[in-house]
């Protein structure tokens, strides 16, 4: 809730999750740092850390296959899931000057699946990995561990970076 110069007091933000489009206010009001209004009240929604974590990389034979997994991961209820396709990794091989395991596959999906309880999460690590190769997946590479899921979000964070040294020019967009 905002109070403007006017006195109006301006309703922001909602309970929608993500919102890409148009303006930020909220992120307009806060960085004017009270010249265009005054926060009056802040909503927040404190989220706790979950106690596991798994991320897979399933990389796939065609770019059809992963999309056709998608509501059936997706019961699962992952915390991320990303879709990249080939160029994607070629990209990031080329700005690393390394080779990627899979680079040869047509696609990748990267599934995080995260909570408190173990067994859960396991099961739907199966669920996802079962329903996968019985669909054209090549692999499906689990990391378990710190470590291992930096590496693998690693690669992700450098994707946007790599793209644009290969191109001319590229538009982001979050879908």
């Amino acid at each position: 809730e905002v109070v403007l110069a006017s006195g109006e007091v301006v309703q922001l933000g909602g309970k929608i999750r993500k919102d890409t489009t148009g303006y930020s206010l909220i992120n307009i009001m806060i960085g004017s740092e009270g010249t265009l209004g005054i926060i009056t009240k802040i909503t927040l929604r404190v989220i706790l850390k979950p106690k596991y974590s798994t991320t897979l990389w399933i990389p796939f034979e065609s770019t059809e296959q992963p999309m056709l997994q998608i509501n059936k991961i997706l019961n699962t209820k992952p915390t991320t899931l990303e879709f990249l396709e080939k160029d994607c990794i070629k990209a990031w091989e080329l700005i690393k000057n390394k080779k990627h395991q899979f680079s040869e596959a047509a696609s990748h999906l990267i599934i995080e699946l995260t909570g408190n309880d173990k067994n859960q999460i396991e099961k739907n690590c199966s669920y996802i990995a079962d329903t996968c190769v019985n669909n054209g997946a090549l692999e499906v590479l689990v990391a378990d561990t710190p470590a291992l899921q930096d590496k693998i979000w690693g690669i992700r964070r450098n994707i946007s970076e790599a793209l644009t040294f290969m191109g001319k020019k590229k538009t982001s967009h979050d879908i």
